[in-house]
């Protein structure tokens, strides 16, 4: 339990630096949808937000994994937005889709890397 807390603590603090130095957005409660609607990262947004709705949670990361674009900040806005979601889910939510809150910490470190960002990945 304590773990948990602590992780989506490490989560929340994580994304919220990446709005303020990638984004320079106070927080992580900007609206992500203005970062994203910009560029052709919309289409995955939309996806992704449907597989959520249907607890397809892997299948959701695996399509945000092979649409990242170094190139292109708007899909760091497009993965942020996608690992504070599932952040904001509780436990059994997360196990009803066969993932867990390590996951999500593992795969926002992984885009932080991808990205030239892993010195703000959780420690």
């Amino acid at each position: 339990m304590f773990r948990e807390d602590w992780l989506m603590r490490q989560i929340e603090g994580m994304a919220n630096v990446i709005a303020q130095v990638v984004f320079h957005k106070k927080n992580t409660t900007f609206d992500l949808d203005d970062e994203i609607q910009e560029s052709r990262a919309a289409i995955f947004h939309d996806k992704l937000k449907d597989l959520l709705s249907e607890g397809k949670v892997n299948q959701a990361e695996n399509l945000l994994f092979e649409s990242l674009d170094p190139g292109d900040r708007c899909y760091l806005a497009l993965a942020l937005d996608f690992y504070v979601t599932l952040d904001g889910w509780d436990e059994n939510r997360l196990s009803r889709c066969d993932f867990s809150r390590d996951e999500v910490a593992m795969g926002l470190s992984d885009v932080l890397r991808i990205y030239g960002l892993s010195q703000l990945e959780i420690k």
